[in-house]
This record gives C-alpha cells, structure tokens and sequence, in this order.
C-alpha cells in the first residue's frame, strides 16, 4: 500500500505490542510520535484495522485532540465513554457509574449557572460573554476555579476579557452550588439524593472520575468486584477482557488529561483486575512531555515510535503509486512538501483534480491550523508572507503580538516550518497555499500584508 511506504518497521512494532501475549505487567504505556502532518494517527488507524481488536479481547476506548478547550469531566464522560459505542451498545448500561457522575456535575453547573445568572440579571455588569464562554468548556466547571483568569483566558481563546473572566471565576467559587451540601439525618441514611457523590466531586474531581471509570471498566472487563456490590453495574462483556485506552494528539489536551493520567487512573489500571495498553499519540516522545513518566511508569513503559517524514525516494515512490508518472511534476511535489506524507497526499490530490480549488485551498488550511489556537492560526497568516522570519519582521507584520514568543513559537511547529532552510522560514508549499487562500478570501488584505513583508 503506497501510503505505508518508509513505515514497515513501525506497523511491525506497533502490531507487536497489540499481539503480545508473553508480557505479564497489568499496565503497558507506549507511545507514537513526530511532528504534526508525518502520518501518526494514518498509521494508528492502519494497525488498529489490521489487528482484529476483537480477536485481542480489547475493549477500545479513544480520546480524539480537539482544537478547542474542554473541561476534564467532558473528555472522559462523553468523548472516552462515546468512543465504546460499537463495542457495548448501549451506553447507559455500559458505563452507569461514569454516566451518573456526569449527571451530578451537570446539576451542580446548572446550578452555579442559574446563580450567576439571576446576580447578573440585577447588576448587568457584562459578564454574560465570559459566563457563556467558560460553560461552553462542557461540564464540570469547577475544574477551573483554581485556575488563574489568565491562564484560562488563554485556553478558551478569542476576545474573552480576562477582567470579567476573573469576575466570574470568583462568582462561581462563591456560589451556593460549590460548598459542601447537608445530608439527611448526618449522612445515616443511604444517599438517595446523591449529595455524598455531589460533596466528594466538589473536593476531588480527578480522583473520583478515575474511580468511577474504573468501577465500570473492571464490572465489563473482569466482573464486578466484591467491594462494588452495593452498585448497579452492567455483566461483564464476554469477548472483552483487557482495555486498549488511546490518547491521540496527546499535546492538544495534554494541560487537562496529564495530571489526572499520571495521578488517579493509570495508578488504579496497574492495579485493576484486568490488561491495559495505554497509546498515546504525539509531537514529543511521552516521557519527554512530563517527568512523572519515568518516575512513577517506567516499569511499564515499552518504548516510543519515532516517526519522520518521507526520504525523497520514499515520497517519489509515494507520488508515483497514485498514478503521477510526469518527472517533472514528481519532482516539483517532492520537493515542494518536503515529504511529509499529509502535504503529499494533499498535492497529488490537487495535481490529479487539475490544480488548486478555492475549497482545496480551504481544506488545506484547516487540515493544517487544526491543532492552533486563534491566535496561533492568524500569527501563521502574518509568518507566510515573512522569508526569512526575524524578531523585527513579527513586529512590523504583528504589532499587538509579543514577537518573542511568536518565534518560538514557530520554532516549535515543526509541521509548518522548513527543516532544510537555512534561516527561520514557512515550508513553501504551506506559504504558498496560505498565501493563496488569504488573497481568495481579501485581496485587500493579501497586498497589505505583502506591503508590510516588504518594509519589515
């Protein structure tokens, strides 16, 4: 198949680790990794087609990147919880424990949200925007009391102000829904209305997140346990009997997911009664991207798959098995994407459709900003009109940026930037297409920001 050409040795390894009977160790933790665009979730998918995970007794489930904020809460009771669809069916049965923890945080914020709400019904202080921004996270917005404005400011992106964030921020951890809620009779009688659950969510989320996947997992993967017996939990899956957990574009909700991975669900999967391979799937190597790796998982940890883009023989060959036969024109795609497999895919497609479409030009775009914040994504437009990129030249394409941190940024996006020029500069063919697609949608703009390229 002309789209693994150059990864025999990676699908080999990685088809290793799904296969392996031999190794003993309740939790194995290996990773996939390479700058954005080298084909690290197209192999993944690839191995995971060819593996016959029934086969294995996996149960999959999968968090996806996203390119918006999300609280914690919501990765795990909806996205990783969703990803099991196929292999449970229904969902309710499946996952009960995680699914009521969920609904207790939807109570609790709604809640929060009415109280806020009806203060600022009375003082229309124009904190409507920031309100509706921070719940928009998903559920669980206590997550981000302890968080400063800033920070959370930067996480949820665009013109939100960090002044009136901060003014909600303070609202929310004042209000009535956040504090300890009273019990019946001291906590004597079983908790019927839940505020027990509602209490030890307020005082440590993470930690009882983990618990309650856990409780669901162990009752599907191993039968439930003695201590669970009190709780209405689902049979156990009859061709499931070991987990497969993929993280995929790790960077992208790594500040959410990484503390609760390293802290309350992997110590509990090493312990549960049943296999579990972790995948994660990023730009850095996973023990580069946090020390509590190595620290606390290197006896479970198998090792790292490196991947790169495409040596130029490995990209012509590419090229050519998608019926491109000209020199030429394999030459120019060559080296025009550098041999990174998306930038490939995405040329010859162009080339075999007789040229660039507006829309083309828009999905290559989008394919290539997803991971981006706004910010990011508009400091890009401004970085391809740049050659070469310079401190000085930020400043006079992007005043109201800090130009400082905009370069390393860009040192870091390994999927954007030229690995052969010899000063800092924008692969050519995303320049070029970024370029395009700028001047489609406002050739105004296209000439200003060619008349600041050429003062800079």
């Amino acid at each position: 198949m002309s789209e693994l050409i150059g990864r025999h040795d990676p699908v080999e390894r990685l088809t290793g680790w799904l296969r392996d009977d031999a190794d003993r160790r309740r939790l194995r933790i290996a990773s996939i990794s390479g700058p954005g665009g080298v084909g690290k979730t197209f192999l993944l998918d690839h191995v995971l087609a060819a593996a016959d995970l029934r086969s294995r007794r996996f149960l999959t489930l999968r968090v996806q990147g996203t390119d918006t904020a999300r609280t914690l809460a919501d990765l795990v009771t909806r996205d990783l919880v969703s990803s099991s669809r196929d292999a449970t069916g229904h969902l309710q049965k499946a996952f009960g424990v995680t699914l009521n923890l969920r609904r207790n945080l939807e109570i609790i914020d709604e809640q929060i949200r009415a109280e806020i709400q009806e203060a600022l019904r009375a003082t229309d202080d124009g904190l409507g925007k920031p309100v509706a921004a921070l719940f928009s996270l998903g559920v669980g917005v206590l997550e981000w009391v302890p968080h400063p404005s800033a920070q959370l400011a930067a996480r949820i992106g665009g013109k939100v102000d960090i002044k009136a964030l901060a003014q909600v921020l303070d609202r929310v951890q004042r209000a009535r829904a956040t504090r300890t809620e009273r019990r019946l009779w001291n906590g004597i009688l079983p908790d019927w209305r839940q505020a027990g659950a509602r209490n030890r969510l307020r005082m440590n989320l993470g930690e009882e997140l983990a618990e309650a996947l856990l409780v669901d997992l162990s009752a599907l993967l191993a039968g439930w346990r003695r201590k669970d017996w009190a709780r209405a939990l689902p049979d156990k899956l009859p061709a499931h009997d070991r987990l497969l957990l993929i993280v995929d574009d790790l960077e992208s909700v790594s500040d959410v997911v990484m503390t609760f991975l390293l802290e309350h669900l992997l110590p509990r999967l090493a312990d549960a009664p049943f296999d579990t391979l972790l995948l994660c799937v990023g730009r850095d190597r996973l023990v580069d991207t946090h020390p509590g790796w190595k620290q606390h998982f290197s006896a479970h940890l198998l090792g790292d798959i490196p991947l790169s883009s495409f040596t130029d023989d490995e990209a012509a060959a590419f090229v050519r098995g998608a019926g491109l036969t000209d020199d030429a024109v394999v030459s120019r795609i060559v080296a025009d994407t550098q041999g990174f497999p998306y930038l490939l895919a995405s040329e010859v497609e162009a080339e075999l459709e007789g040229g660039r479409s507006a829309l083309g030009l828009k999905l290559f775009v989008d394919r290539t900003t997803r991971w981006m914040t706004p910010d990011q994504r508009q400091w890009l437009r401004a970085l391809c009109f740049l050659d070469p990129i310079t401190i000085e030249g930020i400043e006079r394409m992007l005043p109201d940026a800090p130009a400082e941190a905009v370069l390393s940024w860009f040192k870091t996006e390994a999927s954007i930037r030229d690995p052969r020029a010899q000063k800092w500069s924008v692969l050519p063919i995303i320049r070029s297409r970024v370029r395009d697609y700028v001047c489609n949608d406002s050739p105004a703009e296209h000439r200003r920001w060619l008349e600041l390229a050429a003062s800079a």
